[in-house]
């Protein structure tokens, strides 16, 4: 397998909305078909107690939203801008649905998992080690012990008022499993990459919230360009 694996996933939570059960339907029409074309958005849909699910038949999308938050997730998008402008069009359609209803957003997040092939799985632990860990300190050195394994290991970072988690290791096969959470044809050797930016009850979020998740989603795009361009020129070509 040459080609990496990926998933975008974003999330919005919000105080929980009385009116949309009594409206769930209407938008389910309004997220499912095009207003114009009446083409449909995506293969499927299904309702459950406390939210509405879009989904094609593979899951490779699925976009949801409930009384109390909206989730958009993507399998391998065809290009790199995709996630983003599906996340603007659903989300932004449902949350505009319910735009004078939504008064607290408790929790944003845009998160990008990826999974790169590997031909040395040892070479990539030795790399990891001697650019994230400095074992030249007193406590290193007083083992007197080199490093034999690095595992998955995670950092926040803080950006303006928002802040965001990578996670980043070697990883075998089965490992994937666990990460990965469903089936797929995983490589024996990997770079498992997992960049989570978010932010926690964010000010002034309300005010204008289809501007507000345009400009968070534009900020979370600006750090993982930088986190992959990192990654591919610094760790995976070497």
């Amino acid at each position: 397998m040459d080609k990496p694996l990926k998933r975008d996933t974003f999330e919005l939570r919000f105080f929980p909305i009385a009116a949309f059960f009594g409206r769930k339907s209407e938008l389910l029409d309004l997220l499912y078909r095009d207003p114009k074309t009446r083409k449909h958005n995506f293969e499927h849909w299904q309702f459950e107690e406390n939210r509405i699910i879009l989904f094609d038949a593979d899951k490779s999308r699925v976009f949801s939203f409930s009384f109390q938050n909206c989730q958009y997730q993507c399998e391998n998008p065809p290009t790199e801008g995709f996630a983003r402008d599906q996340i603007l069009k659903y989300a932004g359609t449902s949350l505009e649905f319910f735009d004078d209803k939504i008064e607290t957003i408790l929790r944003i997040g845009y998160r990008q998992t990826q999974v790169f092939p590997v031909d040395d799985f040892d070479k990539l632990s030795q790399l990891l080690a001697e650019t994230f860990i400095k074992t030249d300190n007193a406590l290193f050195k007083s083992l007197e012990a080199p490093i034999a394994d690095v595992q998955l290991f995670p950092t926040v970072f803080k950006h303006g008022a928002n802040r965001f988690q990578i996670t980043l290791g070697p990883v075998k096969s089965e490992q994937l499993k666990a990460l990965w959470g469903a089936d797929a044809s995983f490589p024996e050797q990997a770079l498992f990459l997992d960049v989570d930016y978010y932010a926690v009850q964010p000010k002034g979020a309300t005010d204008e919230l289809r501007h507000y998740v345009v400009e968070f989603l534009g900020k979370a795009s600006e750090i993982l360009a930088k986190v992959n361009g990192g990654i591919s020129d610094g760790i995976l070509r070497v």
